[in-house]
């Protein structure tokens, strides 16, 4: 779910510090084209991403990503979404059904209830 007030504060942020998406995007580290899709609504940044902005537009990381979770714990997570496309792209190329681990029925997922 995109989470708009981050977005509306860092383009206001751009627009009063006089900041292009690509300056802002190198500044950060980053592509220009995810700057773009943070500030659509497309695309939530990440933990380490977050605190980049932060330290140049002092807007909180926690607007992004809840301030409990750790990078850790972003890691973790961001590995189960990589093994869980793999696992739909190897299932999509050889016609196989893709189950999901009888003890944890999201495979942790995030978004998941």
């Amino acid at each position: 779910m995109p989470r708009v007030k981050g977005a509306t504060r860092l383009r206001a942020w751009l627009v009063r510090e006089h900041y292009s998406q690509r300056e802002l995007a190198a500044a950060c580290q980053m592509h220009y084209t995810h700057i773009n899709q943070i500030l659509s609504g497309r695309r939530n940044p990440g933990l380490a991403i977050a605190t980049r902005i932060e330290k140049l537009t002092k807007i909180p990381a926690s607007i992004w990503v809840p301030p409990n979770e750790s990078p850790a714990e972003e890691a973790r997570r961001r590995k189960l979404r990589l093994a869980r496309r793999r696992e739909l792209r190897a299932a999509a190329k050889g016609g196989a059904k893709v189950g999901l681990k009888a003890d944890n029925p999201t495979d942790g997922l995030a978004g998941a209830p």
